[in-house]
């Protein structure tokens, strides 16, 4: 078997060097045309051509959503059915500052080249299409329709400027508060309203002084939507926005209560109402799978990957809609460094993503993903494990 996998790897290996180019061309032109949360349009149809030309039968509008895709190639009978995962959306404002161009493109890369030996395999290759990461709840919403159904296990890779198998997420839900009060006339009759936007102030503040009482893990942070409409009017209506997060999912709705009596406390001391709005559920943590992420590091390895020195620091990443995916089935999100010294979500690290190092790193994570693929599909006893520790770990932290 090693003399077979060896031998697949270097196939898969060749595919990806021969596509380089193109891949490359892909993951710039995602990186040129920026579009936020269910708007990727452009990104999503180049994915969807390129998976077209190389045979895939490709399904548009998954979910019910115009920019997700299901992209499929059968093999032999019997094996497993694996799923590379590919990102493509912006963030408002600074574009690919999150490098999900990488990824659409490695996931891409990793889905031609398995379909390039797939005659030879047992089992099914997915590339899925998965929207609105930044916010949008992509994976969930097509969870909840039934995309992943048929897939066993998901795989996919995120840029970043340290290199790890395997990174804790933090489990997410955002909240939005809207006070409504009364206006008035600022200077001639204060008196007569009730400041909407004293409470949004007095409910930042609260949040603020909470954070002294809580472990160091959790992380909360929120911006003012609407501070009125004019400074000589008492504003009537003000909202603020806020995501709570925290590493230990079973803790998150206590922590969630701790925020809503901060501006519970806000409308009573200001006399306003207050409206709570909670649009979306939010991101689970992210499981790990011990199994995987050994194939993943011995393919680090192969492709002379350094891995940065085992971290655990509190908080850990931010957070991600694979945590969803990865508490109903096996899946891995390791991350690779395009720079060592920009984190994302900045302009520095948006260039990063279209780097020298950058292209040379997506070319080395599609590999990295079509390998541990091949590990899936040939060894029977990685994919019984990796399925036996999905269902030993109970995946919400303590």
């Amino acid at each position: 078997m090693k003399k077979e996998l060896s031998r697949l790897k270097k196939k898969l290996s060749l595919k990806i060097d021969e596509y380089s180019a193109r891949l490359i061309e892909i993951s710039e032109f995602i990186h040129n045309n920026p579009e936020i949360c269910f708007k990727e349009f452009k990104s999503s149809q180049a994915l969807i051509k390129e998976l077209q030309k190389n045979d895939f039968i490709v399904e548009k509008n998954a979910a019910g959503l115009k920019t997700a895709f299901t992209a499929v190639a059968r093999g032999k009978e019997g094996g497993p059915a694996i799923a590379f995962l590919a990102e493509y959306d912006a963030l408002p404002e600074i574009g690919h500052a999150c490098g999900h161009n990488i990824i659409g493109a490695a996931s891409l890369g990793a889905g031609i080249a398995i379909k390039s030996i797939i005659k030879d395999l047992k089992g099914i290759v997915y590339v899925v299409g998965t929207p609105a990461e930044e916010g949008g709840g992509g994976k969930i919403k097509m969870l909840g329709k039934g995309v992943f159904k048929e897939i066993d296990i998901s795989l996919m890779m995120h840029p970043f400027n340290k290199t790890y198998t395997f990174l804790p997420s933090l489990a997410v839900k955002p909240i939005e508060f809207i006070f409504h009060g009364k206006a008035a006339h600022a200077a001639i009759s204060p008196e007569e309203g009730l400041n909407a936007l004293d409470a949004v102030v007095q409910t930042y503040n609260s949040i603020n002084a909470l954070r002294l009482q809580l472990p160091g893990d959790v992380r909360i942070h929120g911006i003012i939507t609407d501070g009125g409409l004019a400074p000589n009017i008492i504003s009537a209506r003000a909202a603020v926005k806020y995501a709570v997060r925290t590493k230990n999912q079973n803790y998150l709705d206590e922590l969630l209560d701790k925020v809503k009596d901060c501006a519970r406390g806000a409308a009573l001391a200001t006399g306003t109402t207050l409206e709570i709005n909670q649009s979306w559920a939010g991101y689970d943590s992210i499981k790990n799978n011990l199994p995987i992420e050994n194939a993943i590091k011995n393919n680090f390895k192969l492709l002379s990957i350094k891995e940065t020195p085992p971290s655990m620091e509190s908080g850990g990443m931010g957070s991600l809609d694979m945590g969803n995916i990865s508490q109903i089935m096996p899946a891995v999100h390791p991350f690779l460094a395009i720079t060592d010294e920009f984190g994302v979500h900045t302009d520095q690290f948006r260039e990063a993503a279209i780097s020298t190092r950058g292209h040379e790193m997506m070319l080395k994570a599609a590999k990295m993903l079509a390998y541990t693929a091949v590990d899936l599909f040939m060894d029977k006893k990685l994919f019984e494990r990796a399925k036996q520790d999905f269902k030993n770990n109970p995946g919400f932290d303590m």
